[in-house]
């Protein structure tokens, strides 16, 4: 999968959330002049900043499935890499109790196979570290 992919992968699990977030929110599909409508060219591009990913010092709100926030995390880091070179420490990180790389691996294959989506060890991808801030 090339890069361009994997941005369209992106855009397309962060309009799943805003519609669902929309039709939560307004109980209807966004309209024009609706504020998370008009909020869909930025989250696409990032327009606001110029920057296509997260940051180092990014501090991003972590939302419950019904849109209220959860928390706040900082980004710590940012590593591009590629699916097959994701080193265990940063496997583990993610903390969803996998017991090794190839357990976290087949865990993420499988995710993104009900997504219709194929993962090779040759996909690109963005390690992001963060930390909890509250």
């Amino acid at each position: 999968m090339d890069p361009f992919h994997v941005v369209r992968l992106a855009g397309d699990a962060l309009d799943r959330c805003r519609r669902r977030v929309q039709q939560d929110l307004h109980g209807h599909r966004g309209r024009r002049d609706d504020p998370l409508y008009r909020a869909r060219r930025t989250l696409h591009t990032d327009e606001r900043e110029g920057e296509a990913f997260e940051h180092v010092g990014e501090r991003p709100v972590l939302l419950h499935d019904d849109g209220t926030p959860a928390g706040t995390v900082e980004v710590t880091s940012v590593e591009p890499t590629t699916f097959g070179e994701v080193p265990w420490e940063f496997a583990q990180s993610e903390g969803e109790g996998h017991r090794d790389l190839e357990h976290w691996r087949e865990g993420h294959r499988r995710f993104w196979a009900s997504e219709r989506r194929e993962v090779h060890d040759d996909t690109p991808l963005l390690m992001i570290g963060t930390r909890y801030v509250g």
